[in-house]
């Protein structure tokens, strides 16, 4: 079942344990708000395999202290959440609309965007 994940610090025992070894996605960013979600978010991003091993890539690079990840049951609904989220934080680290998976034509489900159709 998908489910969305509270939000945790990025280092490697949290990602372990909140990250399924399975497709999904995720949004990374480095200040909590009053109510302990993310004040900010500054990057999303998926994977359409192992969404473990690409949080992971982040753990070291220092670009953030937080993460919130999407255990996705498809990698429609993984590249449907990234898109959503792009779409609603707008972050300043993602300069490209997300990348549609591999060998698939899925639309962007947000209404207005370009790559909607």
């Amino acid at each position: 079942m998908s489910s969305m994940s509270k939000v945790y610090p990025l280092n490697k025992g949290n990602v372990e344990k909140h990250a399924l070894e399975n497709r999904g996605s995720y949004r990374l960013g480095n200040a909590l708000n009053e109510k302990g979600g993310l004040d900010g978010v500054s990057y999303v991003g998926r994977d359409d395999v192992n969404v473990r091993t690409r949080l992971m890539d982040h753990v070291n690079s220092g670009k953030a202290s937080y993460f919130r990840v999407f255990n996705a049951d498809s990698v429609r609904e993984a590249y449907e959440q990234e898109c959503k989220d792009y779409h609603e934080f707008k972050p300043a680290e993602n300069t490209n609309h997300p990348a549609k998976p591999k060998n698939h034509q899925y639309p962007c489900p947000v209404s207005g965007c370009e790559y909607c159709e």
